[in-house]
């Protein structure tokens, strides 16, 4: 889209056609970067754990191996920066 500007031009748009034009650029920088929230469902901490039962999910939760946010009582949300943590803690080195 601006592949082809010489950095002395000057773009002349509406709010929309700059907005759209935003909303590209933030689109492709988000996908290129592959920006990841850092707080995931129990759904996606189980998927990235590669485990599928939930009462190990609240066992490593319970015993504070990895962090948590409470936000009522049947929503919790995960760390992914902790479970990345946790599993690399439990990483072997090869020989």
């Amino acid at each position: 889209m601006f592949e082809n500007l010489d950095a002395k031009q000057v773009l002349v748009m509406d709010e929309t056609t700059l907005l759209r034009a935003l909303e590209h650029m933030y689109i492709k920088i988000v996908a290129d970067k592959k920006i990841e929230p850092e707080w995931i469902s129990a759904s996606e901490a189980k998927t990235l754990m590669g485990i599928k039962s939930s009462t190990t999910l609240i066992s490593y939760k319970n015993q504070g191996l990895i962090r948590y946010s409470t936000l009522s009582n049947k929503r919790i949300l995960y760390s992914r920066s902790s479970i990345m943590e946790f599993i690399s803690s439990r990483a072997k080195e090869t020989f």
